[in-house]
């Protein structure tokens, strides 16, 4: 796809990398003068950027199940190994700005985005010691799978388990305990990225300087955060 972009066979593109942190390839597309709009942002990349700012997201998540009295709070998140690290920087942000000591058991990579990886991952969680209260994972489908995980062992959610996403996927309302998620607001990202992309490709044979926009995403809560009373 990016040779595409090096042979002028397209105009411009936009672009969501496996690895937020491997850019090196894309960097140099934008050192060539050509139209690159990244769908995650680093201030710092030197590349322009439309995205939401997903750290932001994970702590507002995770300081709405500390504010509702949860302590022990699980972590079901698989892109570290990629270099994608924003989601746990906020969980741990919220859990530091709280008093509360990161324990390494009770995050889990669920070795794939799926609603069965987050279905085994919810599994050992609850096999360590120390068992979460609340589990905040790092999309719907992980959660979706945590919450089917309570529901087969009997654990009534959010009374036993609360349960936060991310993304506001349409299954998350439709959910038999409908999920509270962080929104990413695609409709937004899309048209403000596609904006930055036909303002660079209209700039001709000199880019301006590169621009990051990060949306401070909403957190939407639903049934399976929900505090009596």
């Amino acid at each position: 796809m990016l040779e595409l972009v090096r042979s002028r066979q397209v105009d411009g593109i936009l672009i969501y990398p496996t690895s937020h942190l491997q850019i090196d390839h894309i960097r140099a597309l934008r050192l060539a003068n050509y139209p690159v709009v990244m769908l995650v942002g680093d201030p710092d990349s030197g590349l322009d950027a439309v995205c939401v700012d997903e750290s932001r997201g994970a702590y507002k998540a995770t300081k709405h199940l500390i504010d509702i009295g949860h302590k022990r709070i699980g972590l079901i998140d698989g892109a570290n190994p990629l270099g994608n690290r924003e989601k746990r920087q906020g969980y741990v942000e919220a859990l530091n700005e709280a008093g509360l000591e990161f324990d390494p058991a009770l995050a889990v990579d669920p070795r794939g985005h799926s609603v069965i990886r987050g279905y085994l991952a919810m599994e050992a969680l609850m096999a360590t010691p120390a068992q979460p209260t609340a589990v905040f994972s790092a999309n719907d489908s992980l959660a979706l799978g945590a919450l089917r995980w309570c529901i087969k062992h009997k654990l009534t959610v959010p009374d036993d388990m609360a349960i936060i996403g991310f993304d506001n996927i349409e299954f998350a309302e439709h959910a038999v305990v409908p999920l509270s998620s962080v929104n990413y607001p695609v409709d937004i990202v899309t048209e403000l990225a596609v904006e930055r992309l036909m303002s660079l490709i209209t700039a001709g044979d000199e880019l301006p300087t590169p621009r990051v926009t990060q949306i401070d995403p909403e957190v939407i809560v639903r049934d399976s955060t929900l505090t009596k009373g």
